[in-house]
């Protein structure tokens, strides 16, 4: 059955989600109450949810410090030798897939260090380009590896399908 919205309508059930300390992001109401979602930003009444719920005398800019907070808690805590330890363990080749394979170390690298490459080289590591798409190297610095043999590399190149 349709259920009748009315502003007033909206603005008391904002209310009594906010009494009930229920999350009244955007992003959880339009999941979990969508009527109530699609009534509130619709033209005809609100035409946005931080309309709706200022309208219901919530600051929205609270709401949203909320997510935010909730989002940073999530988040795991990287110190810069907590990342460099974790490269360090990494076999070498598998530093140049850790984008994708280990999206946590990448993103805590490039936020502690400012990028990949300059986390590497922290670690010891050079990464070289190579001169076609998907030909990157990285190699261990000799004089940070504690022998003198010489460096380990790990290439990565793609395959195409006439390789195959």
């Amino acid at each position: 059955m349709k259920q009748k919205w009315s502003k007033e309508k909206i603005i008391e059930t904002i209310k009594d989600l906010k009494k009930q300390n229920i999350d009244i992001s955007a992003s959880n109401i339009s999941k979990n109450y969508i009527p109530l979602f699609t009534a509130a930003c619709s033209r005809r009444y609100f035409s946005s949810w931080s309309n709706a719920v200022k309208a219901a005398g919530i600051d929205y800019d609270q709401i949203l410090e909320a997510g935010k907070a909730r989002r940073r808690k999530k988040l795991t805590k990287w110190s810069r030798t907590q990342v460099l330890d974790e490269i360090r363990k990494a076999e070498t080749p598998n530093l140049l897939s850790t984008y994708r394979d280990r999206l946590a170390l990448y993103s805590a690298a490039r936020r502690e260090f400012g990028s990949w490459k300059q986390a590497l080289e922290a670690a010891g590591y050079r990464l070289t380009k190579g001169s076609h798409k998907n030909s990157n190297q990285i190699f261990k610095n000799a004089e940070n590896s504690g022998d003198n043999q010489k460096p380990q590399t790990a290439s990565f190149t793609s395959t195409t399908q006439a390789e195959q």
